[in-house]
Protein backbone atom coordinates (compact mmCIF):
# COMPACT_ATOMS: atom_id res chain seq x y z
CA UNK A 1 0.00 0.00 0.00
CA UNK A 2 1.13 3.60 -1.13
CA UNK A 3 2.19 5.32 1.54
CA UNK A 4 -0.08 9.79 0.90
CA UNK A 5 2.96 11.42 -0.65
CA UNK A 6 4.01 8.15 -2.76
CA UNK A 7 0.41 8.13 -3.75
CA UNK A 8 0.50 11.83 -4.44
CA UNK A 9 3.83 11.73 -6.25
CA UNK A 10 2.40 8.79 -8.17
CA UNK A 11 -0.57 10.71 -9.58
CA UNK A 12 1.04 13.60 -10.03
CA UNK A 13 3.29 12.07 -12.66
CA UNK A 14 0.32 10.23 -14.27
CA UNK A 15 -1.78 13.37 -14.63
CA UNK A 16 0.70 15.55 -15.74
CA UNK A 17 1.66 12.97 -18.30
CA UNK A 18 -1.75 13.04 -19.58
CA UNK A 19 -1.82 16.57 -19.54
CA UNK A 20 1.36 16.78 -21.87
CA UNK A 21 -0.88 14.31 -24.78
CA UNK A 22 -3.43 17.19 -24.74
CA UNK A 23 -1.61 19.73 -24.72
CA UNK A 24 1.23 18.97 -26.45
CA UNK A 25 3.45 20.40 -27.56
CA UNK A 26 2.69 23.97 -25.49
CA UNK A 27 2.64 22.27 -22.06
CA UNK A 28 5.87 21.09 -22.30
CA UNK A 29 8.08 24.37 -24.03
CA UNK A 30 6.28 26.18 -20.82
CA UNK A 31 7.15 23.38 -18.18
CA UNK A 32 9.91 21.22 -19.11
CA UNK A 33 13.73 22.01 -18.11
CA UNK A 34 15.31 24.70 -20.82
CA UNK A 35 18.45 25.99 -21.09
CA UNK A 36 18.75 28.87 -18.33
CA UNK A 37 19.58 31.22 -20.93
CA UNK A 38 17.10 30.75 -23.37
CA UNK A 39 14.05 33.04 -23.79
CA UNK A 40 11.80 29.90 -22.84
CA UNK A 41 13.25 29.57 -19.31
CA UNK A 42 10.89 29.84 -16.21
CA UNK A 43 11.80 29.35 -12.63
CA UNK A 44 9.49 26.95 -11.76
CA UNK A 45 10.99 24.73 -14.74
CA UNK A 46 13.73 23.68 -12.04
CA UNK A 47 10.94 21.62 -10.26
CA UNK A 48 8.14 21.01 -12.67
CA UNK A 49 10.34 19.21 -15.77
CA UNK A 50 10.48 16.35 -12.57
CA UNK A 51 6.67 15.53 -13.20
CA UNK A 52 7.02 15.03 -16.67
CA UNK A 53 7.99 12.01 -19.19
CA UNK A 54 8.97 11.55 -22.26
CA UNK A 55 6.34 8.10 -22.64
CA UNK A 56 5.19 5.61 -20.88
CA UNK A 57 7.64 3.38 -20.15
CA UNK A 58 9.60 6.21 -18.88
CA UNK A 59 6.85 7.04 -16.97
CA UNK A 60 6.03 3.62 -15.65
CA UNK A 61 9.58 2.81 -14.74
CA UNK A 62 9.92 6.32 -12.61
CA UNK A 63 7.14 5.64 -10.79
CA UNK A 64 7.80 1.85 -9.98
CA UNK A 65 11.11 2.77 -8.36
CA UNK A 66 9.29 6.04 -6.99
CA UNK A 67 7.00 3.80 -4.97
CA UNK A 68 9.19 0.66 -4.46
CA UNK A 69 12.08 2.75 -2.57
CA UNK A 70 9.51 5.53 -1.66
CA UNK A 71 6.95 4.31 0.78
CA UNK A 72 10.04 2.57 3.37
CA UNK A 73 11.50 6.45 3.16
CA UNK A 74 8.12 7.78 3.96
CA UNK A 75 7.53 5.52 6.82
CA UNK A 76 10.58 6.73 8.70
CA UNK A 77 10.33 10.79 7.88
CA UNK A 78 6.79 11.37 7.45
CA UNK A 79 4.86 13.10 4.62
CA UNK A 80 6.18 16.54 4.78
CA UNK A 81 9.83 15.51 4.77
CA UNK A 82 9.17 13.05 2.01
CA UNK A 83 7.62 16.23 -0.08
CA UNK A 84 10.53 18.38 1.26
CA UNK A 85 12.89 15.58 -0.22
CA UNK A 86 10.98 15.51 -3.51
CA UNK A 87 11.28 19.04 -4.35
CA UNK A 88 14.78 19.59 -2.63
CA UNK A 89 16.73 16.74 -5.01
CA UNK A 90 14.37 17.12 -7.95
CA UNK A 91 15.67 20.86 -8.14
CA UNK A 92 19.57 20.28 -7.37
CA UNK A 93 18.87 17.74 -10.06
CA UNK A 94 17.92 20.60 -12.45
CA UNK A 95 20.94 22.79 -11.54
CA UNK A 96 23.67 20.24 -11.39
CA UNK A 97 22.58 19.37 -15.25
CA UNK A 98 22.04 22.78 -16.18
CA UNK A 99 25.39 23.70 -14.65
CA UNK A 100 27.15 21.20 -17.10
CA UNK A 101 25.44 21.98 -20.24
CA UNK A 102 26.05 25.53 -19.31
CA UNK A 103 29.77 24.14 -19.26
CA UNK A 104 28.50 22.63 -23.02
CA UNK A 105 28.08 25.91 -24.34
CA UNK A 106 30.71 27.61 -22.84
CA UNK A 107 33.17 25.12 -24.66
CA UNK A 108 31.14 25.08 -28.35
CA UNK A 109 30.75 29.04 -27.72
CA UNK A 110 32.71 30.98 -25.32
CA UNK A 111 29.89 32.13 -23.66
CA UNK A 112 26.91 30.56 -21.72
CA UNK A 113 24.61 33.00 -23.07
CA UNK A 114 24.95 33.32 -26.87
CA UNK A 115 23.17 36.47 -29.00
CA UNK A 116 20.72 33.98 -30.97
CA UNK A 117 18.38 35.02 -33.48
CA UNK A 118 16.06 32.07 -31.96
CA UNK A 119 13.46 32.46 -35.53
CA UNK A 120 16.40 32.40 -38.13
CA UNK A 121 18.34 29.85 -36.40
CA UNK A 122 15.77 27.86 -35.18
CA UNK A 123 14.75 27.33 -38.36
CA UNK A 124 18.02 26.60 -40.29
CA UNK A 125 19.14 24.49 -37.19
CA UNK A 126 15.47 21.95 -37.18
CA UNK A 127 15.94 22.14 -41.46
CA UNK A 128 19.85 21.15 -41.31
CA UNK A 129 20.85 24.37 -42.68
CA UNK A 130 23.87 26.55 -41.90
CA UNK A 131 23.37 28.39 -38.64
CA UNK A 132 26.03 30.57 -37.12
CA UNK A 133 26.39 28.72 -34.32
CA UNK A 134 27.42 25.08 -34.16
CA UNK A 135 24.09 23.01 -34.24
CA UNK A 136 25.49 20.97 -30.99
CA UNK A 137 25.43 24.69 -29.20
CA UNK A 138 21.86 25.28 -30.57
CA UNK A 139 20.62 21.60 -29.46
CA UNK A 140 21.38 22.62 -26.06
CA UNK A 141 19.36 26.21 -26.60
CA UNK A 142 16.18 24.66 -27.96
CA UNK A 143 16.55 21.39 -25.80
CA UNK A 144 14.84 20.56 -23.11
CA UNK A 145 14.73 17.90 -20.10
CA UNK A 146 11.83 16.22 -18.46
CA UNK A 147 11.45 13.02 -16.07
CA UNK A 148 11.77 12.25 -12.68
CA UNK A 149 14.91 10.19 -12.73
CA UNK A 150 16.93 12.46 -10.66
CA UNK A 151 14.31 11.75 -8.06
CA UNK A 152 14.47 8.37 -8.48
CA UNK A 153 18.30 8.16 -8.26
CA UNK A 154 18.62 10.72 -5.12
CA UNK A 155 15.57 8.25 -3.71
CA UNK A 156 17.67 5.20 -4.13
CA UNK A 157 20.59 6.76 -2.41
CA UNK A 158 18.51 7.41 0.05
CA UNK A 159 17.29 4.41 0.78
CA UNK A 160 20.26 2.80 0.58
CA UNK A 161 22.01 5.42 2.76
CA UNK A 162 18.82 4.13 5.28
CA UNK A 163 18.94 0.77 4.19
CA UNK A 164 22.51 -0.15 3.54
CA UNK A 165 21.56 -4.09 4.39
CA UNK A 166 17.98 -4.36 2.76
CA UNK A 167 18.79 -7.36 0.10
CA UNK A 168 17.49 -6.51 -3.06
CA UNK A 169 15.80 -9.32 -5.87
CA UNK A 170 15.57 -8.38 -9.62
CA UNK A 171 12.26 -9.26 -10.60
CA UNK A 172 12.42 -13.41 -11.65
CA UNK A 173 16.24 -13.89 -11.36
CA UNK A 174 17.07 -15.76 -8.13
CA UNK A 175 19.90 -13.17 -6.89
CA UNK A 176 19.34 -10.16 -4.48
CA UNK A 177 22.05 -7.71 -3.35
CA UNK A 178 22.26 -5.24 -0.47
CA UNK A 179 20.74 -1.96 -1.32
CA UNK A 180 24.38 0.20 -0.58
CA UNK A 181 26.16 -2.21 -3.29
CA UNK A 182 23.87 -1.70 -6.19
CA UNK A 183 23.43 1.89 -5.78
CA UNK A 184 27.45 2.21 -5.38
CA UNK A 185 27.23 0.19 -8.40
CA UNK A 186 24.78 2.26 -10.16
CA UNK A 187 26.46 5.34 -9.36
CA UNK A 188 29.68 4.49 -10.96
CA UNK A 189 27.89 3.63 -13.75
CA UNK A 190 26.13 6.53 -14.09
CA UNK A 191 29.55 8.73 -13.65
CA UNK A 192 31.07 6.67 -16.19
CA UNK A 193 28.90 7.39 -18.41
CA UNK A 194 28.52 11.06 -17.82
CA UNK A 195 32.14 12.23 -18.50
CA UNK A 196 31.85 9.75 -21.80
CA UNK A 197 31.25 11.87 -25.04
CA UNK A 198 28.73 10.43 -26.95
CA UNK A 199 26.46 12.86 -28.69
CA UNK A 200 23.98 10.28 -29.58
CA UNK A 201 22.90 9.72 -26.01
CA UNK A 202 20.46 11.55 -24.44
CA UNK A 203 20.01 10.47 -20.97
CA UNK A 204 20.48 13.25 -18.40
CA UNK A 205 23.50 11.77 -16.84
CA UNK A 206 24.49 15.02 -14.84
CA UNK A 207 20.82 14.90 -13.21
CA UNK A 208 20.95 11.22 -12.31
CA UNK A 209 24.21 12.08 -10.50
CA UNK A 210 23.10 15.65 -9.05
CA UNK A 211 19.61 13.69 -8.03
CA UNK A 212 21.94 11.04 -5.92
CA UNK A 213 24.02 13.50 -4.77
CA UNK A 214 21.53 16.26 -3.26
CA UNK A 215 19.57 13.32 -1.90
CA UNK A 216 22.64 11.79 0.08
CA UNK A 217 23.38 15.18 1.17
CA UNK A 218 19.68 15.80 2.93
CA UNK A 219 19.36 12.27 3.64
CA UNK A 220 22.72 12.66 6.05
CA UNK A 221 21.82 15.85 7.07
CA UNK A 222 18.13 14.58 8.61
CA UNK A 223 19.90 11.60 10.03
CA UNK A 224 22.46 13.63 11.83
CA UNK A 225 20.12 16.62 13.31
CA UNK A 226 17.29 13.51 14.32
CA UNK A 227 20.62 12.26 16.05
CA UNK A 228 21.60 15.50 17.61
CA UNK A 229 18.01 16.07 18.84
CA UNK A 230 18.02 12.83 20.26
CA UNK A 231 20.73 13.41 22.42
CA UNK A 232 19.75 16.62 23.69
Amino acid sequence: MMTPAIRLFAWANVLVFALQGIYWPEFNLMFQMTYIGSENFRLHQLFTYSLMHGDIWHLFFNVFIIVMFGNALERVWGFTRMLKFYAVVAIGAALLHSGYVMHQMYQLTGTVFPEIDVTGELGNWAMGEPTTLPPEALSLYFGGMLGASGVVFGIMVAFAYLFPTARLSFFLLPISINAKWLVIVYVAYEAYMAFIVNPSDQIAHFAHLGGGLFGFLLTRWWVHTDLEKKLK
